[in-house]
């Protein structure tokens, strides 16, 4: 039986451009190192890119793509590798926030596709918790691949594969899950469902950051990324609500390219003398 991910699937294809374009990726690996290298992208799609890179990715993990062509700069969440040839990894990323059209190319028209198609069933192969949810491009792309793709389970509290839940068994009730002991639950922190719907918005970085504010410009360590903003750590005590300029990831003696945020809440850190500042993007 043909299933709801092939159907969409066929029904995308003119949507892809196979495309090289020249762009510069930055971010963190799969063992926490610091990375920036120009590489291409092999795919278009208006919900993100499928790209070469020599570095080994984590799923989930976000990154800075700029492109060479244009010098837009977005944020894109590594979908899942796909491929692996000579020149290195090939990876699916999509954009964190939507973009009208990020490559400055002309897609198909988008089809027009029954709210059945739109949202589909997947489960966790792990803890077999469903989830009705919509895939972008990438993601269709990196099932069709892959034929799981990678998700943040809440009830796991770390991202794991997901799978479709096919026709015949979607009327079936799913596996049951494995229950926690109850000397576990009890003593589990009140802390812990927060902190998991925390991961589930924003995913941990480590490269720097470029404030500028006030005519001067201070180097500061940025911890998250979100598609609302940015967590960094600075010795300057910001104030809350005031507009700055920043640059992410920055390395110094490389073309950076600013945008503004709002600093939205600042906590200081008395036993290390710095200020955790969390900062949201500013719409122009």
């Amino acid at each position: 039986m043909t299933t709801i991910v092939q159907q969409r699937t066929g029904q995308r294809r003119s949507k892809r451009i196979a495309k090289s374009v020249p762009i510069v990726l930055s971010g963190s690996d799969i063992e926490g190192q610091p990375f920036s290298e120009q590489t291409k992208t092999l795919v278009l799609s208006r919900d993100g890119a499928g790209v070469l890179s020599t570095k080994k990715l984590a799923p989930q993990a976000v990154l800075i793509l700029r492109c060479v062509e244009n010098n837009k700069q977005a944020a894109v969440r590594v979908v899942d590798q796909v491929g692996r040839t000579s020149e290195g990894y090939t990876y699916g990323v999509a954009f964190l926030e939507s973009s009208v059209n990020f490559w400055d190319v002309e897609f198909a028209p988008e089809p027009e596709t029954d709210a059945r198609a739109a949202r589909m069933l997947f489960e966790c192969t792990s803890c077999h918790d469903r989830k009705t949810i919509s895939p972008n491009d990438v993601e269709l792309d990196v099932y069709a691949i892959n034929k799981t793709v990678p998700r943040y389970c809440a009830n796991c509290g770390v991202p794991t594969s997901w799978r479709e839940v096919s026709e015949a068994d979607a009327s079936a009730p799913a596996k049951d899950k494995q229950e926690k002991p109850q000397s576990e639950a009890r003593e589990a922190p009140k802390s812990t469902h927060q902190e998991n719907r925390r991961k589930d918005v924003r995913a941990r970085v480590n490269f720097s950051a470029c404030i500028r504010h006030s005519g001067s410009e201070e180097i500061v360590a940025c911890e998250n990324l979100s598609r609302g903003g940015f967590c960094f750590r600075s010795s300057r005590r910001y104030v809350e609500k005031s507009i700055v300029e920043v640059a992410l990831p920055y390395s110094p003696g490389e073309n950076a390219i600013f945008f503004k945020a709002r600093i939205v809440w600042v906590l200081e850190l008395p036993a290390e003398k710095v200020f955790r500042c969390g900062a949201a993007y500013v719409r122009v």
